[in-house]
């Protein structure tokens, strides 16, 4: 057994980290996933859209997004319809960033513009809401 070990190491083990003199962080890279069809599931999501017409918003639907809009905080949950390219999208995300001069409203990181916008609803208050609402309920 002994001769059997000296014949596949020389009588030595690899020093920690490495087998067989391949570094381990090189050996790991051939179990990473490997992605046979890049960019496939990106075609395949881009056909699924069904290209639709801008829809006019009349005066009651402006001024319920207004309202909604104007009632957002940074952190709050929403889900937000809008028209993008041909279509339009639902996006249900974070709330990171509202600038009322561009007219543009961030959700994780897709810009919205308002006047692309269709529906907007708040799913959550943002944390200081929530923060403020439980410390009034404690009172």
């Amino acid at each position: 057994m002994a001769e059997m070990r000296n014949m596949f190491f020389d009588g030595h083990m690899p020093p920690h980290g490495q087998i067989l003199g391949r570094p381990s962080p090189e050996r790991a890279r051939q179990f990473m996933p490997f992605a046979a069809l890049r960019g496939y599931y990106d075609l395949i999501r881009e056909r699924e859209r069904v290209p639709e017409e801008r829809r006019d918003l009349t005066e009651e639907d402006i001024e319920r997004l207004s309202g909604v809009l104007g009632g957002l905080k940074k952190g709050q949950m929403v889900r937000a319809r809008y028209y993008d390219r041909d279509a339009y999208v639902t996006r249900e995300g974070v709330v990171t960033r509202i600038d009322p001069v561009a007219h543009e409203l961030t959700v994780v990181t897709t810009v919205v513009r308002f006047e692309d916008l269709l529906e907007l609803e708040a799913l959550s208050q943002s944390e200081d809401s929530a923060a403020g609402a439980a410390q009034a309920a404690q009172r």
